[in-house]
């Protein structure tokens, strides 16, 4: 096949893009993939091709990873419903304009843009047990003001699901404000003339149509739930007892340790799981009856 001059000048202007793409993408991609079937080490003379043992391990043998995949579900449980709730409750407020709604707006999303570090390092003193401002405001209402939030088996995750919900429920606010945005006025309209009351309009109009993006705030918050490392790192360092010990961290450890191969395949365990619930939206769409 003989390419035109048009050709030539259009391939050129993506070849810079190919090959940086082939460069940082691809190929770490796919030797990653390969990495996932050795035992390769850093400390190791030599590279010995394990075939399935490491996902077979991963599966059946490694209570750690087993744990860690519990630990994850559950932050996702406790997690992903409260976000989706209360991103939609403060995109309810700003649509409707009340009450410093200008500034609130600003207030709901401004934590977003704050990296992980600060989140962490933030949190961690706000929920430090003996003089945390979670606790010493507990107090001061005459509540149990003692809690070990980040010492606790029982309450480490949940205040990893605190410190989580602060910093990510400006972007759930931020699609559902989307959505409500492009509902028509006059629905609602025609909707209150029939006689409904503004709970009504809500349950019967604007939840309906907010069926898409109510979806889409799922799944994507499902996905990056699953991807938690940087939290449990800076407040707790998985513990106690493993309790925080994330997916993700459980691979950040095995990398740490140099077990490069058996980290490439949790990587890679991660990865078909995300894959999983993308295709479940992308298959079963949610469509606005």
């Amino acid at each position: 096949m003989t390419l035109t001059r048009q050709d030539r000048a259009a391939y050129s202007f993506l070849l810079p893009f190919l090959v940086l793409f082939i460069a940082v993408t691809l190929y770490p991609f796919i030797s990653g993939f390969l990495l996932s079937f050795t035992d390769v080490s850093p400390l190791a003379p030599e590279t010995h091709w394990v075939a399935l043992d490491n996902y077979s391990t991963l599966l059946t043998r490694d209570s750690v990873f087993r744990n860690s995949i519990g630990n994850t579900v559950l932050y996702v449980v406790l997690l992903v419903p409260a976000q989706a709730a209360i991103g939609l409750l403060l995109a309810l407020y700003v649509h409707r304009k009340l009450w410093l709604h200008q500034v609130s707006r600003v207030a709901f999303f401004a934590p977003f843009v704050l990296s992980v570090s600060v989140v962490g390092i933030v949190w961690g003193w706000i929920l430090e047990t003996r003089y945390g401002l979670l606790n010493l405001g507990l107090g001061a209402i005459h509540l149990p003001g003692n809690t070990p939030w980040l010492t606790n088996v029982s309450w480490v995750m949940v205040a990893i699901v605190l410190a989580s919900l602060w910093w990510h429920i400006g972007f759930s606010m931020v699609l559902f404000l989307a959505g409500l945005q492009d509902i028509p006025f006059e629905l609602r309209e025609v909707a209150q003339i029939d006689g409904a009351s503004p709970r009504q309009v809500l349950w019967y109009v604007i939840l309906p149509l907010l069926r898409p993006v109510t979806s889409l705030v799922v799944v994507l918050c499902v996905i990056d739930a699953i991807k938690v490392f940087g939290l449990p790192w800076f407040m707790t360092n998985g513990g106690p007892a493993g309790v925080s010990t994330t997916v993700v961290y459980d691979l950040y450890l095995n990398f740490q340790s140099l077990h490069l191969g058996y980290a490439s395949a949790i990587g890679f365990c991660l990865l078909v799981i995300m894959l999983g619930l993308a295709l479940v939206r992308r298959v079963f769409p949610t469509q606005a009856t």
